[in-house]
């Protein structure tokens, strides 16, 4: 897999990085979110969300 078809963001679950996330993913570009520990739990929603767009579209959504 080449860099450019691969994006790490923090704060992926945040205001502007969701939005980053959002884009990237719909331009099919595999994006890997780095969280804090315990922002899975808080961040349920936000995060189904983010992995229904990567199952819609050519792109992947992974944590670390």
């Amino acid at each position: 897999m080449s860099s450019a078809n691969h994006a790490f963001v923090t704060g992926g679950t945040g205001l502007i990085g969701r939005a980053l996330v959002e884009r990237l993913l719909r331009r099919g570009v595999n994006v890997t979110l780095m969280l804090r520990s315990g922002a899975e739990e808080r961040r349920k929603t936000e995060l189904a969300t983010l992995s229904a767009i990567a199952d819609g579209v050519h792109g992947s959504l992974s944590q670390v």
